[in-house]
């Protein structure tokens, strides 16, 4: 049951588990045959927790999820992104 929750930015003592989460979504795919992912930029997850766009949420706790806040994905998007909507991304 879901009784206590927040939801923060993450912070430098996050990055470990942060990076963990992301080898362990690797391995998984690869379990699986999926190729979605193959790396993860650590830099990049740093600037994002730097620039206040990362969080976590937290139940009991415990972080139980962590997502990035962006406001453009031409990656994914192309010529249709207009810069418009606020994607959540990762893990």
């Amino acid at each position: 049951m879901l009784t206590d929750y927040k939801i923060e930015n993450t912070i430098g003592d996050d990055l470990e588990f942060i990076f963990l989460l992301f080898e362990e979504a690797i391995a998984y795919q690869k379990r699986k045959g999926y190729t979605v992912w193959t790396n993860y930029d650590k830099n990049l997850l740093r600037t994002e927790m730097q620039d206040k766009m990362q969080y976590k949420i937290v139940i009991n706790n415990k972080t139980a999820i962590v997502f990035s806040v962006v406001y453009d994905d031409p990656l994914v998007w192309g010529e249709r992104e207009k810069s418009d909507s606020i994607y959540l991304h990762r893990i």
